[in-house]
């Protein structure tokens, strides 16, 4: 072989060579990218997803502790147990689809509606009731039944507001709404755990439901060595602080996981997430054929395309029947970026909708013009305005209830509420403002039942 030719081979051999390092690093540059933002998209969806969890929690028992209230405002009588107020909190139970209700003196006797009484001095819980604060426990066993139950308590005030007694109701597990709206969340990935501040579960989700309820989030995961120490996880969710890391869970399964604290009762949502999620995406870049197609970017380019198209019908998809669930028992849902004057996200109606493209001060003036009862206008423009809700941020008041009459798609006129939620996007320190309207006609129709049957209350 000529010195030319030799010159030639080693020249196309060397250019070869540098084609094919600069494919490599590029395959392998563009695999840990794509690694990178496969983990920073998966630890974001926990952190949205921890977020429609929380608001789902926090509607659900306000609307409970708002039915008992509702009724406790009508207990306030001497004595304080009657066989007429039994009777009638038994047909208030049957109505509202409570479980049990029933009166807890000051001296520590439960009398329910059905008339078994039973001692709860000793419980925990009845020193909250001397000082008339509400009461939502963990779960768990009751006297009467041997069932797991949770428990909600309001104060009963009489005259000069001296406190009466408390209103007491029990809900077992099974039958307690929020554990099935938590089964929402779940979707064969996620795994849902409602905690205290202390990691004890409260409500647990999916398959050790029975034998983890009571015990220590902590007992069932260990550290990774990329995750937070297990003494700081305690110690931040101990304070009711926010935080990602990575366990491992069930002894041998890595996952993300993201602490989430509430604003009701000193818990926290705990969701998870198993990190061989992100890597199942992440390995079919090593399959053969995906670096056939990688290498072929022309004839692939058609293939990844339609992927892609596909992927991102599948998330708004899964998007869209997530929101769905989060509103099941809402009449609507709004969320919105304060600093940016812009809606997110809103449910699927049509009034919603048409203002989903309006800047949110605008579309609360429209929204209110066109479904709110006049007498009410004012009062709710002003609790949604820009400035009232910076105020009312900056007052540590992250939390608003506003009840007006609105009208409905049949022109009839219904008692609504909104509920204002105020939270600050970590990420860019925006106000995130979260809406929820909900109806709240069987809180005034309880009202109204009250005071027509002025008899039972006496």
């Amino acid at each position: 072989m000529s010195s030319k030719k030799r010159h030639s081979v080693l020249f196309t051999g060397i250019l070869s060579l540098i084609c094919c390092t600069v494919v490599g690093m590029s395959c392998l540059n563009f695999y840990h990218k794509l690694q990178d933002k496969e983990y920073a998209a998966q630890q974001q969806s926990l952190m949205t997803l921890a977020e429609q969890v929380a608001c789902t929690v926090e509607s659900t028992l306000d609307g409970y502790f708002n039915t008992l209230y509702g009724i406790a405002e009508f207990l306030g009588t001497s004595p304080l147990v009657t066989e007429e107020k039994l009777r009638h909190l038994a047909q208030l139970a049957q109505r509202e689809n409570l479980f049990r209700l029933g009166l807890v003196s000051l001296d520590g006797i439960l009398i329910v509606s059905d008339g078994q009484q039973v001692d709860v001095s000793d419980r925990p819980y009845f020193q909250n009731i001397l000082q008339g604060k509400i009461v939502l426990t963990g779960v768990r066993d009751s006297r009467l039944t041997n069932d797991k139950m949770f428990i909600l308590t309001v104060p009963i005030r009489g005259a000069e507001q001296k406190l009466m007694g408390a209103l007491h109701c029990s809900f077992p597990l099974e039958d307690f709404s929020l554990q099935a709206k938590l089964r929402l969340y779940q979707g064969g990935r996620h795994h849902t755990h409602i905690i205290d501040r202390q990691g004890k579960i409260i409500l647990p989700c999916g398959e050790h439901e029975a034998s983890w309820t009571g015990t220590a989030i902590y007992d069932h995961m260990k550290q990774t060595p990329n995750g937070v120490p297990l003494d700081e996880v305690r110690s931040r969710v101990s304070k009711g602080k926010a935080m990602m890391t990575e366990i491992i869970a069930r002894e041998t399964v890595p996952m993300m996981a993201y602490f989430m604290p509430l604003q009701r009762n000193n818990w926290s949502c705990l969701i998870t997430l198993p990190t061989s999620e992100a890597d199942r995406h992440l390995n079919l870049l090593l399959d053969q054929d995906v670096l056939i197609l990688l290498l072929n970017v022309l004839g692939s380019m058609g293939v990844l395309t339609l992927v892609i198209i596909l992927q991102l019908r599948r998330t708004a998809e899964e998007e869209k029947n997530l929101r769905q669930g989060l509103l099941a028992n809402v009449l609507g849902f709004m969320e919105a970026d304060l600093d940016a004057d812009r809606i997110l996200h809103c449910s699927e109606t049509p009034l919603l909708q048409s203002i989903k493209s309006k800047p949110f001060s605008e579309a609360v003036q429209y929204m209110v013009a066109a479904r709110v009862h006049e007498d009410f206008r004012e009062n709710l423009i002003e609790a949604l305005s820009r400035e009232r809700i910076r105020q009312m941020f900056d007052d540590i008041t992250h939390s608003h209830t506003v009840d007006f009459m609105a009208i409905s798609d049949s022109h009839e006129l219904i008692w609504m509420e909104c509920k204002i939620n105020i939270k600050e996007d970590p990420s860019n320190g925006h106000l995130m403002v979260y809406c929820i309207l909900r109806d709240i006609m069987i809180k005034k129709k309880v009202r109204l039942f009250s005071e027509n049957e002025p008899s039972a209350m006496r």
